[in-house]
């Protein structure tokens, strides 16, 4: 199997079924992410900086993720793992799989899809897509970094199976965007229906009337317009207003 179709037949797999491909074809890790001990001291404030331990495969041209990044955002940041309180059992090696930077950046798009943009993409759009496009679409190639040049070379494709790869990952991302936008649209128009401003009028109490506010806060101003078409006035006030 062409590299190209290996990458199309991984982002076609759950995020379960891609994980166990991964650990099959590169094998488990063989350290833990951070040194326990190091780790709990952080935790505790005692330390600022956790000591990793000796899992990398970078002279591999491979990269290490988190099993559980489906869970939890940047989790190898230390500021993330103090605000999100990350036990160490997420960083223990059982929870590390391997890959390129393809298959990452692919790991990534299938989180995304299947948390609903909760958690993958900030990863996807901030640090794996731009290194793709930059190494194997600009023809960017690093030279600095020993690592990196590893890792362009071990996941290298063509500018144009880049090019279609990239367009994949962000048409799977732009979909699942408009399926949350239609479901709060919907959401959106629900709300409008059942609003408790309907009944509203100039006699209504203040609880009655700071409660309808509520409502009209949540559905955001794009809901305004609707809302007032069948605004009821009591009778002392109706031949006053001109409804909107």
């Amino acid at each position: 199997m062409e590299k190209k179709e290996e990458y199309l037949a991984l982002l076609s797999k759950t995020y379960d079924e891609a994980v166990e491909y991964l650990l099959k074809k590169y094998g488990a890790a063989r350290d833990d992410f951070f040194r326990e001990q190091s780790y709990e001291r952080f935790l505790k404030g005692e330390i600022k900086k956790i000591t990793k331990g000796k899992y990398s495969r970078s002279v591999e041209g491979l990269e290490c993720h988190h099993i559980d990044e489906n869970k939890f955002l940047n989790m190898t940041n230390e500021s993330f793992i103090k605000a999100q309180n990350i036990a160490f059992k997420y960083h223990k090696k059982e929870r590390l799989v391997f890959c390129d930077i393809v298959e990452h950046a692919i790991l990534h798009t299938i989180i995304s899809k299947e948390t609903a943009l909760e958690f993958g993409i900030p990863g996807y759009q901030v640090f794996l897509r731009p290194k793709i496009k930059d190494w194997y679409v600009e023809k960017i190639i690093p030279k600095k970094s020993k690592w990196h040049i590893a890792c362009y070379h071990r996941s290298y494709i063509t500018p144009e199976d880049a090019y279609e790869l990239l367009e994949n990952m962000d048409s799977i991302l732009s979909v699942e965007q408009k399926r949350i936008n239609q479901e709060e649209l919907e959401e959106k128009k629900i709300m409008i229906r059942k609003g408790n401003f309907k009944n509203l009028n100039s006699d209504s109490s203040r609880h009655e009337i700071v409660g309808a506010l509520y409502d009209l806060n949540k559905m955001g101003a794009s809901g305004y317009l609707h809302v007032f078409n069948d605004f009821v006035y009591s009778e002392k006030y109706k031949k006053k207003i001109i409804q909107p």
